[in-house]
């Protein structure tokens, strides 16, 4: 079931949870009338899309601009722009939604908040596959960092390998999908028979077939998205604690609140071992 807040004035959000539920019985709305009450959807569980009925809301927009969330989704805006914005639709268009958004998906295009932590993501996950042992003279190198990135950020392109992560990737790096499938899984292999046995036990432990030995590209992205994910929250809280502290001193639940609000951090998140050293 896909997933998508409607944040606006109620009589108008709800004609707009009318025309897309009516559209597509894979898809559910939620009804959001203020910005508080949004906050508090996206921080208890991310939607797949976001659509903000009138520009009187944008400053929720702004909010999400100036700390995103880690999961990235769809923003939509109802017949006026936004920075953010990877649709314009109006209240009368709103049945469209489920199509469009299909279109996108077809285009590869990414949500506009994917954006954000990209860089950070790369980095970790270099870090990461050099803990692993992978071996340097892999091809793979030249796009995995960014492909483990994406899909941390933005978790359905897991849901379509071969249909959308291999050509969004082979577009980029000047490769056919298949090349980017064959590489990514010599990558694997190499890596099961030549890297650190004992961090590849750390990091994936009982989630490998045993009879196979090794995972497949689809669930070794899904680990090290995993991973990822984990790690760029600790950091982010981190952060979270510092500046609170540079403002007077440490305030342990508003770091928690502030982090759930801005989508960092689901109610039911707690720091896991799982680093890799």
């Amino acid at each position: 079931m896909v997933e998508c807040l409607v944040m606006g004035p109620i009589p108008q959000a709800e004609r707009v949870q009318i025309r897309v539920e009516g559209a597509d019985v894979n898809w559910s709305c939620v009804v959001a009338g203020t910005r508080r009450m949004a906050l508090s959807i996206i921080r208890h569980r991310l939607p797949d899309a976001l659509m903000v009925c009138s520009p009187e809301d944008a400053p929720l927009l702004d909010t999400l601009g100036a700390e995103p969330p880690l999961r990235a989704f769809w923003v939509l805006t109802g017949g006026w722009a936004h920075p953010l914005s990877d649709l314009i639709l109006t209240e009368e268009q709103a049945q469209e939604l489920p199509a469009r958004l299909r279109e996108l998906g077809a285009q590869r295009v990414l949500p506009h908040l994917s954006r954000a932590y990209q860089p950070e993501l790369r980095e970790l996950t270099l870090q990461l596959l050099r803990a692993l042992g992978m071996p340097g003279r892999l091809s793979a190198w030249s796009f995995l960092p960014e492909m483990a990135a994406l899909c941390a950020i933005y978790p359905p392109l897991l849901n379509h390998v071969g249909a959308w992560l291999y050509p969004l990737i082979g577009g980029r790096y000047q490769l056919r999908p298949g090349t980017v499938e064959r590489q990514l899984r010599l990558a694997v292999e190499s890596t099961w028979n030549r890297g650190r046995v004992d961090v590849l036990d750390r990091l994936f432990g009982q989630t490998i077939d045993p009879e196979r030995g090794k995972p497949t590209n689809k669930e070794f992205l899904c680990r090290v998205a995993e991973w990822l994910v984990l790690t760029q929250r600790r950091a982010l809280l981190q952060q979270l604690k510092q500046r609170n502290a540079q403002h007077g001193g440490q305030r342990p639940h508003a770091d928690r609140r502030d982090a759930q609000q801005n989508g960092l951090q689901p109610a039911s998140f707690h720091a896991s071992s799982s680093s890799v050293s």
